[in-house]
C-alpha cells in the first residue's frame, strides 16, 4: 500500500495570530474539492467552470490532487478542442516525477495527441476512417493500392472505401455460420475468407474464395478440426497464408495453393506471421502461444521462413517480445513492434539475401497505440494502423431493499484511474461489513487483441473514499481475475486466475501478500463463476468437459469432498450466485442450440436438490445478484430495441420488474451488505480509427 498524501500545510488567520492546519485536514479539504471539480465537469457539464476548479487545484500542495486535476483539466480542454491540453500533461511529467500513475496517463495523452499535431519532422498522421461507437468490426489489412479495407461486423463481410468513406456488404452470412478473417487479393478482385457452421455438436471450417461482388465463391480447403484462419496472399496471388490450430492449442502456419486447395505445412507450433516479403519468398514470424484463452506474446526475436520449404533463419535473438512485423514495399526492412525499452515502440530491421544487414533500429518511440490488426503498407509506402478506446468506470446508486428499484441518480465514485478500471470482466465485491469495496485495474500497455498488461486490485473506503492499489500482483501476469471474493474476517480476497485453471489465490489487502489458496488436482483442472459460502467453509463453481456437459459443483474446504449440484447437456451454465444467508443458488442457462435462443433463470438449494426454472427468455441474461432479503433477485437482459436493462425479479412468482437502469456496458453489480445501495461498472462503447503515416521511414526519430 502506498500513501499517496503528501505534506500540506495551510494557515489561517485570527486575532491571534496563524494557526496551522494539519496535513489530513488539507489533504481531506483537497480531495473534497477535487470530488466538486468531477461533478462540475462530469455531471453538470460545465467544462469551463471545471477548468477553473482544477487549475485552483493543480497549484496546491497536495501532489497526488494536484496531479489528477491537471490530467482532468487537459481532458476538459481536449473536449473543447483547445490547445491548452498539451501543456497540462507536460506539467504533470515536469513537476510531477512522485506521481508515477498520472506521468504515465499523461504521457498516454501525450502521445495519443501527437497524432494531431502539425507535421515537424517530414512525418505526418492522418486520420483516415472513424467507426461509430460500440459498431464492431475486425478488420484486416488494407488493401495493396490503400483503397480498401476489408472487415466482417454482424458475421458478414464488408469492404470500406477509404476514397469514398463508403461501406459495401460483399457477402452476407446465412443462418448458422460465420464469416471471419476477410483478406484481399493483390490485384483486388478477390477476397478470402474463413466461413464456420456449426453441424450438430461441432464446427465445420471451411477456407473460401469469392469475387469481390460475391460471385464465384469456391471452397479452398475444409477441416473438422482446426479453423484455417487466412493471414495474406503471396504477391503473385497464387498462395495464401494460414494459421491453424492444433489439438494441443499450439499454433503452424501454412500455405494453401489458389489454384488446387494444396497445403503445404511451413512451421509446426506457435510461430505467427502477418505475411509475404515483397517478393515471396519468405514470410516473417513472431513467437507466441496461448494460454487460458489468451494469446501470451514470447520473449523471442523474429524468424525468416523460407516458402520453398528449407531451413528457418532467426534474424536476430531477442530476450524483449518483439511482434506484428510488416515488410517496406522494397523489401528492405521489416517493421516491428518491440517492448525491448521498456515502453512499446516501432523498430526496423534490415535486411538482404534473408538475413538481417544491421541491429535493430528505433523508428518511433511511444507505438503502444497501434494495435496489430491492420497495420501494413501499400505498395507507395503509406504506413496504415488502426488504434481503439476503452473507458470504464465504477458507478454506485442507492436502492430499495424491498423492490430492487435504484432511486437515486447513479454516481461515479472511482477517482483515480478514471476510465481505465475494471478490465475484461471487471470483478467486484463488497466487504463483508461493507466498510470496502474491491475491484480490478488493469494497465495496458497497447490496445488491440495482444495486450501487455499489468493487473492489480483497487480498495475503496466506503468511509474516506480513499482508494488503494494493491499494484502490482505477478500471478497474474498472463491473465486476469474473473472474480473477487472477500473470506470472511475482511482481511483477505480471493481471486480466480484464467491463464491457471483451477489455480485461486488468497491476497492480503494491507500488505499485498499473496499465496496459493486452492491449486489444481485431478479432474479440477478449469473453473467458472466460483463463489463463496457465507462462513468460508464451502466454494460453488461450475465445470465443462469436452462433450460439452456443464456441472454445478461444491467443495468443501475443509475436507476436499467434492460434490456434483446439478448436470446438463449442450447448454451452457453462466453466473452462478449465492443467496446472503448461503441457502440458495442462482444460475443462467444459455440453450444456442434450439432454433431460437433461449436463456433460463435457475433457482435450486445450495445443499443439492430440486432445480426449478424461474424465469425464461428470449433475451440473454447475465449478472444473477441477490438481494440481501433473499426475496427478490437482480439481472441484467438484453433489449430487442435499446441498452442492456437492470430487472427485479420475485422469487417466488411475479413478473420481473425495471430497476430504472439500462446502459450499454453494464456489467458486475455487487450489492452492499446493507442491501441499500448497488455499485456497478459502466464501459463505454470502444470506438476504433484507422490513421496513416506518411514517411515513417524516412522521418527522424521522435523521442519522449
Amino acid at each position: 500500500m502506498k500513501n499517496i498524501l503528501t505534506i500540506a500545510l495551510a494557515v489561517a488567520i485570527s486575532g491571534t495570530g496563524f494557526q496551522p492546519v494539519s496535513q489530513a485536514q488539507a489533504s481531506r479539504s483537497a480531495e473534497v474539492q477535487l470530488k466538486a471539480a468531477l461533478h462540475k465537469e462530469q455531471v453538470e457539464g460545465d467544462l469551463k467552470g471545471a477548468i477553473e476548479q482544477y487549475q485552483k487545484l493543480a497549484n496546491g500542495s497536495n501532489h497526488a490532487v494536484a496531479a489528477n486535476a491537471l490530467i482532468r483539466m487537459g481532458q476538459c480542454y481536449e473536449k473543447l478542442g483547445d490547445a491548452e491540453a498539451r501543456k497540462a500533461y507536460e506539467r504533470v511529467v515536469r513537476e510531477f516525477a512522485d506521481q508515477k500513475e498520472a506521468v504515465e496517463q499523461a504521457r498516454a495523452l501525450l502521445a495519443a495527441g501527437r497524432r494531431d499535431r502539425p507535421p515537424e519532422t517530414g512525418l505526418t498522421v492522418q486520420q483516415k476512417w472513424v467507426l461509430s461507437p460500440g459498431r464492431k468490426t475486425h478488420m484486416r489489412h488494407v488493401s495493396a493500392d490503400g483503397r480498401y479495407i476489408p472487415f466482417q461486423t454482424s458475421y458478414s463481410l464488408w469492404l470500406h472505401d477509404l476514397t469514398t468513406s463508403e461501406d459495401r456488404k460483399v457477402i452476407e452470412a446465412q443462418t448458422g455460420e460465420y464469416l471471419d478473417s476477410p483478406e484481399l487479393s493483390p490485384d483486388g478482385k478477390q477476397i478470402v475468407y474463413l466461413r464456420s457452421a456449426r453441424k450438430d455438436s461441432s464446427f465445420i471450417y471451411e477456407l473460401r474464395i469469392a469475387g469481390i461482388d460475391g460471385s464465384g465463391m469456391r471452397v479452398l480447403m475444409t477441416d473438422k478440426q482446426r479453423a484455417p484462419l487466412p493471414k495474406a496472399w503471396s504477391p503473385d496471388g497464387k498462395r495464401i497464408l494460414i494459421l491453424m490450430q492444433n489439438a494441443t492449442e499450439g499454433f503452424s502456419l501454412a500455405l494453401v495453393s489458389v489454384a488446387d486447395g494444396i497445403v503445404q505445412v511451413l512451421t509446426t507450433r506457435d510461430h505467427f506471421s502477418n505475411g509475404f516479403s515483397p517478393n515471396g519468398k519468405y514470410i516473417v514470424t513472431y513467437r507466441g502461444s496461448v494460454k487460458g484463452g489468451q494469446f501470451v506474446r514470447a520473449a523471442a526475436g523474429l524468424t525468416l521462413i523460407p516458402v520453398d520449404g528449407s531451413g528457418a533463419v532467426p534474424l536476430f535473438e531477442s530476450s524483449a517480445a518483439n511482434w506484428a512485423p510488416f515488410w517496406t514495399p522494397d523489401g528492405r526492412k521489416i517493421v516491428f513492434l518491440s517492448d525491448r525499452s521498456g515502453t512499446i515502440d516501432l523498430w526496423s530491421v534490415r535486411v538482404s539475401g534473408g538475413r538481417a544487414e544491421t541491429e535493430p533500429e528505433l523508428v518511433n518511440r511511444e507505438a503502444g497505440s497501434i494495435d496489430p490488426d491492420p497495420i501494413g503498407f501499400t505498395r507507395d509506402g503509406l504506413f496504415y494502423y488502426k488504434t481503439s478506446n476503452f473507458q470504464s468506470d465504477i458507478y454506485a446508486a442507492d436502492l430499495d431493499p424491498a423492490t430492487g428499484r435504484i432511486i437515486s441518480k447513479p454516481v461515479q465514485i472511482n477517482q483515480r484511474f478514471v476510465g481505465s478500471v475494471g478490465g475484461p470482466i471487471g470483478p467486484m465485491a463488497w466487504s463483508p461489513d461493507g466498510q470496502f469495496l474491491a475491484y480490478t485495474r488493469i494497465s495496458r500497455r497497447e490496445l488491440g487483441y495482444n495486450v501487455t498488461k499489468t493487473i492489480s486490485i483497487i480498495v475503496r473506503s466506503e468511509r474516506t473514499s480513499e482508494e488503494r492499489e494493491i499494484f502490482s500482483i505477478p500471478a497474474f501476469n498472463q491473465g486476469y481475475p474473473k472474480t473477487l471474493l472477500w473470506l470472511p474476517d475482511g482481511r483477505s480476497l480471493l481471486a480466480d486466475n484464467s491463464a491457471k485453471g483451477f489455480l485461486i489465490h488468497q491476497i492480503d489487502v494491507q500488505t499485498g501478500q499473496i499465496k496459493e489458496f486452492l491449486a489444481p488436482s485431478g479432474s479440477d483442472n478449469r473453473i467458472y463463476y466460483p463463489v463463496l459460502s457465507p462462513d468460508g467453509k464451502a466454494l460453488f463453481y461450475v465445470q465443462y468437459d469436452a462433450v460439452r456437459t456443464c456441472r454445478l459443483m461444491r467443495r468443501n474446504l475443509e475436507s476436499g469432498e467434492v460434490r456434483e449440484l446439478y448436470q446438463a447437456k449442450d447448454v451452457e451454465l453462466d453466473d452462478l450466485a449465492l443467496s446472503a444467508d448461503g441457502r440458495q443458488l442462482a444460475f443462467a442457462i444459455s440453450d444456442w442450440n434450439s432454433a431460437i435462443n433461449t436463456f433460463s433463470l435457475m433457482i435450486m438449494p445450495a445443499e443439492g436438490g430440486e432445480v426449478r426454472e424461474r424465469l425464461k427468455s428470449k433475451q440473454y441474461i447475465d449478472n444473477l445478484v441477490w438481494m440481501r432479503d433473499g426475496r427478490n433477485m437482480l439481472m441484467v437482459r438484453e433489449s430487442e430495441s435499446g441498452p442492456p436493462q437492470l430487472w427485479s425479479v420475485p422469487i417466488d412468482g411475479g413478473e420481473p420488474q425495471p430497476s430504472g437502469l439500462a446502459m450499454r456496458g453494464l456489467y458486475s453489480i455487487p450489492v452492499h451488505p446493507d442491501g441499500r445501495r448497488i455499485a456497478f461498472i459502466n464501459s463505454k462503447e470502444p470506438q476504433q480509427e484507422v490513421w496513416v503515416i506518411k514517411n515513417l521511414l524516412s522521418a527522424p526519430k521522435t523521442s519522449r
